[in-house]
């Protein structure tokens, strides 16, 4: 097992020990964090606090959609956010687990973190899981930054977890001021409609349920049930970007808005609505416009050209197939130049040819040649390419290359035309043409039958997005 790879930790319950509001520390650093009301704003009274997060907690599961009875993963870090989610399905009644990933970061911070998350869940009464993991040494291996390791971690042991204890699914305590984050640093690194519309509240077996909350609202209902949470430093240094933002960017947006989260709050659920309308609208011009033909996609150059977004059209086609949006550009150039460039992604290429943009799989490499000995056998052909004399042309030799072009045949289609050859000379273009020095004459007193069957279920477009 690689240094990196994750152990399970589960802890067997011994009931329900410690009230809500009296959360064990476990030896563990507890922050307690004082009142975080802004100047000049009421403060509400602690019952109305700890009932509202509760009742808009459940019409938000509610409205999104997000819990259907089943057992839910709760990735809890120790932190605010995820204590107060926990803490919330407990109150709903809501069955759940909970899942620790121990980085091994911060050294005896970190083993302390995971104490304090597995008194937590002995508290409410609800299984403990924990995954360990070499994240510098899986970070080194894979060529990540440390970040992106730790989310690679993360997210595979969660699901991992998931899968083995039959839970519906994930639940990651993202709020609303993240997806705000998130807004702004998608923006300043250039985005399309996906990364305006931020963190949405599900994504397959995720789910976030307190994007309906901002961080401050979040606080004071800790504060007002008594809750004790893990702070991380690294939250406080500008290091990063994210909390660049969150320390320097946000405050001063707020001086020019106080109700800046329910402003951007307003401006996300538009953002996810007209998203999902847009993809509604693409997925019905594709299936007009795209054809499939023999394990590739087509789609007419005019049917582009004249509809009303090209460059999106395009991009949403090509994108599950590794397409990004500079390669878009080349293409929609391409096609105003009439180069006839093949582009190339992870899980596909695409040819622009004549009248039709043609995207198909990679093809196989070529297995070389196969020899048919004497006698009668059925035998699968490996992938291959190879002067032919056509029949009908009096004997005239012909290049292969203009035989294919006479025939209009494009890029994509000559690679999957195959030939049998018989001591360097070419009998047939399979499917297309015999060649005149093999065909059968009143003089031929031998014969060969071959019967080309190509195999249907070795489409290599099934596994295609």
């Amino acid at each position: 097992m690689q240094p990196w790879m994750w152990r399970f930790k589960s802890v067997r319950l011994k009931g329900c020990c410690h009230t809500a509001g009296q959360g064990p520390n476990g030896g563990a650093k507890i922050t307690e964090k004082g009142d975080s009301t802004p100047a000049g704003r009421r403060k509400r009274p602690i019952g109305y606090i700890r009932r509202e997060m509760l009742e808009r907690f459940r019409k938000y599961l509610q409205q999104e959609g997000l819990h259907r009875g089943g057992r839910v993963v709760l990735a809890v870090s120790g932190g605010l956010d995820s204590v107060v989610m926990a803490h919330l399905f407990r109150q709903a009644e809501l069955p759940f687990l909970i899942g620790h990933c121990n980085f091994q970061l911060r050294g005896a911070e970190s083993d302390e973190d995971e104490r304090f998350v597995e008194n937590l869940a002995e508290e409410l009464g609800v299984p403990f899981f924990c995954g360990r993991f070499d994240t510098e040494g899986f970070a080194r291996a894979r060529g990540l930054s440390i970040q992106a390791a730790a989310r690679e971690l993360r997210y595979t042991y969660l699901e991992e977890l998931r899968q083995m204890q039959g839970c519906e699914s994930i639940a990651t305590a993202h709020h609303l001021t993240d997806a705000i984050e998130t807004l702004l640093l998608n923006l300043v690194r250039g985005t399309g409609l996906r990364g305006l519309r931020s963190i949405r509240p599900r994504r397959d077996h995720i789910i976030r349920p307190l994007l309906f909350a901002t961080r401050e609202e979040l606080e004071a209902h800790a504060q007002a049930r008594g809750l004790r949470w893990r702070e991380d430093a690294s939250n406080r240094s500008e290091k990063y970007r994210r909390n660049y933002i969150r320390l320097e960017v946000l405050p001063r947006l707020r001086h020019l808005n106080p109700a800046l989260e329910r402003s951007c709050e307003h401006t996300l659920q538009i953002l996810r609505e007209t998203e999902r309308l847009t993809d509604w609208a693409v997925q019905r011009w594709l299936a007009e416009h795209l054809s499939r033909r023999e394990g590739e996609h087509r789609l007419p150059l005019k049917a582009l050209q004249h509809s009303p977004a090209p460059r999106m059209l395009l991009f949403e086609w090509l994108r599950p197939f590794g397409f990004n949006r500079s390669q878009v550009g080349q293409i929609l150039q391409s096609l105003e130049e009439r180069t006839g460039r093949l582009f190339l992604a992870p899980r596909g290429r695409l040819l622009f040819d004549r009248q039709e943009l043609i995207l198909s799989p990679h093809p196989p490499e070529a297995a070389g040649t196969l020899t048919i000995e004497e006698g009668t056998r059925e035998v699968a052909l490996p992938e291959g390419r190879l002067l032919i004399q056509p029949l009908g042309m009096g004997g005239r030799h012909q290049k292969l290359q203009d035989f294919f072009s006479n025939r209009k045949l494009s890029r994509l289609d000559k690679e999957k035309v195959w030939i049998l050859e018989s001591n360097g000379e070419i009998c047939w273009v399979v499917g297309l043409r015999i060649d005149e020095r093999f065909k059968i004459t009143p003089q031929t007193t031998r014969c060969l039958r071959i019967e080309w069957q190509p195999f249907s279920e070795s489409d290599p477009t099934k596994n295609w997005p």
